[in-house]
């Protein structure tokens, strides 16, 4: 029984090559990881036959990732293949043709940043893999990076054709590589591959950790959990230790709240921000002629200290007012993008939507670094909240004149230069239920303005702030630590960062972006992540249900 080892080290912008671990790098302990399957010993086939397994390792790299590749590799008896620019398709097709000349019938595939892959569980994945004779097997359940797919090499070759094949599989084969590579083509023609999954005995899905050095972020989770006295090499205990550790759990921010400005120009009665707005101003901020906004040297500042601190980070334009009513607005997308690992989401009403800004935003994108996260370089929501006019009326007080319209054509201007980066917003509260079928109706349609693009929002009342109006409840079971606390950092237009992006009254601000470090200011909320941890919540956070939500 021969098998292949496939190691993905065609990530060029991760932290694979940092000496994280008592000075060996993440690609050092995936290549000793890799060599360590010929270990496993005898495995269990479908006939009910013990076999030895015969293992060959291959890395996968990149023209930039090469040299780092053969010189970790050197007097190894490891084969290299080289790709200037990973596909989906490229990898499927070179994992089938390195199986096939390894005369190898199964191949194990697993990215070469992940720095703590397991052998004990790669050993069950295989022998299930066999014992069932299955085309795909994968282990569910567990934090990512722990274990390999397994895949066997004729379902490779197929998959290969398949990404090549009809229109929508070849624009799955024509993206980069993602961790979920080959699933995105497997799940095209799903009920003809045979599946098995090696499931963990307690779910850490919902937690999201990736133990992968691909970023920042993830290289500094998996330096704490080595580090700490936690670490251990059983799968299980360490994804349960991880999910109480404050430090694991609280990395850098992934998702930033920025409030160009103050200003909105309709009253939404059901958003959180404005009715805080008219509590501490006594107006809307629709009303407010002195609504602030940012200096524009402060945000290029921000900006900087941003790309510095998370180096791959999504940046809303957005923490309360309109962004398309800030004076440097065009200015301030181009300031984002400058940072090849930073994305720009902007919230709109789209009252102020043209042909004209559609094009010179994606003119700014188009001149824009090759983006190195995982997200497209601008993605747009706007609030269409209704079916038709009369509800969007009485969702949006004082907006414009034919502002439901407005609204749905900036969707469909949008998307013409932007694609399947724009999403309708349909706001859930009780006033509008009745509209959510006909809306998500319209615009899920594959010739609709959006493309088929649509987003459900869920009713946020701002810890007991407004009355409590959604439709339904949908919070799990059993509370676990909050995303918001974990991943989102925000600064309003004065450079004020509170503690949460729900609290956003004055006492809730742990300082000021424009006079103090991130760092410092997002080490604020470990503390409340901590009572998190330990299910101790604030009166705030008790009356909070935003805990499960989460951004990008």
């Amino acid at each position: 029984m021969k098998n292949l080892t496939v190691l993905f080290a065609g990530n060029e912008n991760s932290h694979q090559s940092d000496a994280l671990f008592d000075g060996k790098s993440a690609f050092s302990r995936a290549v000793s990881w890799a060599e360590s399957i010929d270990e496993i010993g005898e495995i269990e086939t479908a006939s009910g036959r013990r076999e030895k397994m015969e293992n060959a390792v291959a890395v996968f790299c990149s023209s930039r990732t090469k040299s780092f590749v053969e010189s970790e590799t050197q007097g190894k008896n490891i084969r290299i293949a080289e790709n200037a620019e990973w596909t989906i398709h490229s990898l499927l097709a070179s994992m089938a043709a390195q199986a096939s000349a390894a005369g190898a019938d199964t191949v194990l595939f697993a990215f070469a940043d992940c720095p703590f892959l397991n052998k004990a569980l790669t050993a069950e994945i295989v022998e299930t893999h066999k014992k069932y004779a299955a085309e795909y097997t994968f282990a569910d359940g567990y934090p990512e990076g722990f274990a390999p797919e397994a895949i066997d090499a004729g379902a490779l070759s197929l998959l290969a054709s398949l990404s090549a094949a009809d229109a929508l599989q070849k624009e799955v084969g024509a993206k980069k590589v993602s961790r979920d590579a080959i699933f995105s083509v497997m799940k095209g023609d799903i009920n003809a591959f045979e599946i098995e999954t090696v499931i963990a005995p307690r779910d850490f899905r919902q937690y999201r950790l990736r133990f992968a050095c691909d970023s920042k972020a993830n290289a500094s989770v998996c330096a704490s959990l080595f580090a700490s006295s936690d670490f251990c090499d059983d799968p299980v205990l360490l994804s349960q230790r991880a999910v109480q550790n404050p430090r694991i759990l609280h990395s850098l921010p992934a998702f930033y709240r920025v409030g160009l400005t103050e200003a909105m120009d309709s009253d939404d009665v059901f958003a959180l921000y404005p009715n805080v707005y008219k509590k501490m101003h006594g107006v809307f901020p629709r009303e407010d002629k002195n609504a602030r906004e940012m200096p524009f040297d402060r945000f290029q500042k921000l900006i900087g200290d941003i790309a510095s601190f998370s180096e791959t980070a999504v940046v809303a334009l957005s923490a309360g007012g309109e962004p398309l009513k800030y004076s440097a607005f065009e200015k301030a997308v181009e300031t984002v993008l400058q940072y090849a690992g930073l994305s720009v989401l902007i919230e709109t009403s789209g009252y102020a939507v043209t042909e004209e800004l559609a094009q010179s935003i994606s003119r700014i994108a188009e001149n824009a670094p090759k983006r190195t996260g995982e997200w497209a370089a601008v993605m747009w929501i706007v609030s269409v909240d209704a079916a038709d006019a009369a509800m969007y009326a009485k969702m949006h007080l004082n907006a414009p004149e034919n502002a439901f319209e407005r609204a749905k054509n900036a969707v469909g201007i949008l998307a013409k230069h932007f694609g399947k980066n724009v999403y309708p917003q349909f706001l859930r509260v009780n006033e509008n239920e009745e509209q959510l079928e006909a809306f998500f109706r319209f615009w899920k349609r594959g010739e609709s303005p959006s493309l088929g693009n649509v987003l459900v929002q869920k009713y946020d009342y701002g810890c007991a702030f407004l009355r409590e109006n959604k439709p339904a409840d949908l919070s799990p079971l059993e509370r676990f630590p909050c995303w918001h606390v974990r991943r989102d950092f925000t600064v309003l237009s004065g450079g004020e960062v509170p503690m949460c992006p729900e609290w956003l009254s004055e006492s809730d601000f742990v300082g000021n972006a424009f006079e103090q470090n991130i760092g410092d200011l997002w080490e604020k909320s470990v503390p409340l992540l901590e009572a998190h941890v330990k299910k101790c919540y604030s009166e705030k956070c008790s009356a909070c249900d935003e805990f499960y939500t989460f951004n990008f």
